[in-house]
């Protein structure tokens, strides 16, 4: 078993995405509070661990512009590429 040298806010992040089954950034950023370059500087850590694994997902209701990015923990990888966009956003 290998052991990852994770900070606090790491191990924070794994765990909101293994207990969500994976989020885009933004909403990592809004749950958290934290601001996105250090979401995705760990993000980007997470992933050179093995950690996570990053999904480009097509909004079924938008036609044209990006990907959205979505952080899934290698054990909780979505089955599909299409999903809903109004699931995705965080309500406060």
């Amino acid at each position: 078993m290998t052991v990852h040298n994770l900070s606090p806010f790491g191990e924070k992040l794994l765990k909101l995405l293994r207990e969500n089954g994976g989020l885009a950034r933004f909403a990592i950023c809004d749950i958290l509070g934290a601001p996105r370059t250090t979401v995705y500087d760990n993000l980007l850590y997470l992933l050179r661990c093995g950690l996570v694994q990053r999904n480009r997902l097509f909004p079924k209701k938008r036609k044209k512009g990006r990907p959205i990015i979505m952080w899934c923990p290698v054990d909780k990888i979505p089955q599909t590429k299409l999903f809903d966009i109004d699931a995705m956003m965080v309500i406060k």
